[in-house]
């Protein structure tokens, strides 16, 4: 949980996010192991290559603009592959290598997240005992922590004190490494009551976080509807409705009187003004450069001259390909697909495992047109290495 979310605790040494003090642990383990047993657990190859690979188009970048870049994204290529090379050796040190064992613990990463997201929603005394734990440095772009008091206080929810798009990305792919770790350990989707909890209590706080969540659920529902049968996700729908709707209306029951309204318009938006919503007219309108305004190896620039977006658009794939260019986008996306392994995505043969693959590249690929999800998300790239090991079928795998 401290790793996926990444949280900015005022008890961390330096305010520095969890995130990096969780992949010192990743080294640790990673030594640890290699001590033991003179070897690096390496479980993806190919992606360390890749990744390799994307560092050194993304140092071609920042030399080509010597005169004015920044470090982002060489910074997020070391990240990347510090979690391709020691993940592994973590996994195995912890958990003995049990990879479905992961998926379950980031399935309950997420329930844990769930349960604060919601309850900082309606429990406002809890919201902000809570957000008194969090470093002042993870609200300066909203405002300051003064902004409990306003509307945007709907979003400082959740263990990272902020919940927005990238949350609810987070929370779907939880839910879907819950799913699959009931699948592959009993080779069939067979939930209980306490599993239905789970999920729903998952999809709902993804919800709540952002309303593109919608589009991962749908994700989620075509992925179910292959692994399992259409009655089956017929009853699972039926389910969800019937829980989640009376959920989402005890929540918006709680929710000060002063905020209900402006929460319970902004979660029907999308419903009742299908494409005219507010925050999807704001992204198209950045839809406003063609194949020209970019170059081969870009611009090394992630932030704009006022720590802005640079080139005033959040849209992930304009911001990917102006910071590296054509080459390292593409290198880049060369880097998700292996993620999940290779093998998985060019292939011929239409399996479980290859329709998984497709669906989760689909979903960061239409993600990027709403923000840079893997890069405000670094860490998901665990989650998704993790998920590509368990499709990968491998007996090592398989425990």
């Amino acid at each position: 949980m401290l790793f996926v979310y990444s949280v900015n605790y005022k008890v961390l040494p330096f305010e520095v996010p969890s995130s990096y003090y969780m992949l010192m642990v990743f080294i640790f383990c990673a030594l640890v192991l290699f001590l033991q047993t003179y070897r690096c657990a390496i479980i993806n190859s190919d992606g360390l290559i890749v990744g390799f690979i994307y560092l050194f188009i993304s140092l071609i970048s920042y030399l080509l603009n010597l005169n004015k870049h920044d470090e982002y994204m060489i910074r997020t290529s070391v990240m990347y592959l510090i979690i391709f090379i020691f993940s592994g050796s973590m996994i195995t040190a912890l958990f003995k290598g049990s990879y479905l064992l992961t998926l379950r613990i980031i399935g309950y990463a997420g329930l844990i997240n769930s349960m604060l997201i919601i309850s900082m929603l309606v429990f406002k005394p809890f919201q902000s005992l809570y957000l008194s734990l969090i470093s002042d440095k993870a609200f300066t772009l909203i405002g300051g922590i003064d902004s409990l008091n306003g509307l945007i206080s709907l979003r400082m929810i959740g263990v990272t004190g902020f919940s927005a798009y990238s949350t609810g990305f987070v929370q779907v792919l939880c839910c879907l490494c819950y799913i699959l770790s009931i699948y592959y350990r009993k080779q069939r989707l067979s939930l209980k009551f306490y599993d239905y909890l789970v999920i729903f209590s998952i999809l709902l706080s993804a919800l709540i976080s952002a309303r593109s969540s919608l589009l991962g659920i749908l994700i989620i529902v075509f992925i179910v509807l292959r692994i399992t049968n259409s009655l089956f996700v017929l009853k699972l729908m039926i389910y969800s409705l019937s829980i989640l709707i009376p959920a989402l209306a005890i929540v918006v029951n709680f929710i000060p009187e002063e905020q209900r309204e402006f929460f319970s318009t902004w979660i029907s938006e999308f419903f009742v003004s299908g494409i005219n919503t507010g925050s999807i007219q704001t992204n198209i309108s950045m839809f406003k450069y063609d194949i020209f305004d970019f170059n081969t190896f870009g611009f090394s620039r992630w932030y704009g001259d006022n720590d802005d977006y640079f080139m005033g658009s959040d849209v992930g794939w304009y911001r990917v390909t102006f910071a590296v260019g054509y080459i390292g986008a593409m290198v880049w996306c060369l880097l998700i697909a292996s993620a999940l392994g290779l093998k998985n995505i060019f292939t011929t043969k239409l399996s479980v495992e290859t329709f998984i693959s497709w669906m989760l590249l689909l979903y960061v690929f239409l993600m990027m047109f709403k923000g840079a999800i893997l890069f405000d998300s670094f860490q998901s790239m665990l989650i998704l290495i993790v998920i590509g090991c368990v499709l990968k079928r491998d007996p090592k795998y398989a425990s």
